[in-house]
């Protein structure tokens, strides 16, 4: 679910809003610099994600092989990540799941109870966010602590430790529009 491969090529140090939104407010653990890029989505009709990755001054950043010079690195210790994606298929928090393969909420947002974000449409865990701000704009929020996480043999059987629904709350509640 929490796809942790990514190409290093594609970052850019973040500067200003992402795609038109600002964080108020980072959790502790979400430190180093910012960065960002924008990514083609692989689901039909929905635009790319404008995304930022705040990476540790750390850097856990683990390359390939030699045998995959080209490929992506894997980055196992990002703190938070938000994905701004924009599509005329969003016009609501069910057609965001419907766009992406009819995925039910509980499988899209991990593990943990699911509240709901009372600005705008969204629903949240301690992990994972979905939020649509207005129809055709949804914020995805990925939130972890890489204190706790290990770098691990499986990318899929990654833990993702994070401050909580409280924390997520915040980080939401920090968001605007500029």
């Amino acid at each position: 679910m929490h796809c942790r491969t990514w190409w290093r090529q594609g970052y850019a140090t973040a500067d200003g809003s992402l795609d038109g939104f600002e964080f108020g407010y980072l959790p502790e653990f979400v430190t180093g610099e910012p960065f960002d890029a924008v990514w083609e989505s692989s689901v039909e009709g929905v635009g790319p994600d404008a995304n930022r990755t705040w990476i540790p001054e750390d850097g856990l950043w683990r390359e390939t092989s030699p045998e995959e010079a080209d490929g992506p690195s894997v980055l196992w210790g990002e703190a938070m990540r938000v994905y701004v994606t924009r599509s005329d298929h969003f016009t609501d928090l069910d057609a965001y799941f419907e766009a992406h393969e009819n995925a039910e909420p509980a499988d899209h947002l991990g593990e943990g109870e699911i509240r709901e974000f009372a600005s705008g449409e969204g629903l949240y865990t301690g992990t994972y966010a979905v939020w649509i701000p207005e129809p055709g704009v949804a914020v995805v929020v990925n939130l972890s602590d890489p204190a706790l996480e290990e770098d691990p043999e499986d990318e899929d059987e990654a833990p993702a430790p994070a401050g909580g629904p409280e924390e997520m709350l915040r980080v939401l509640e920090g968001i605007t529009r500029q």
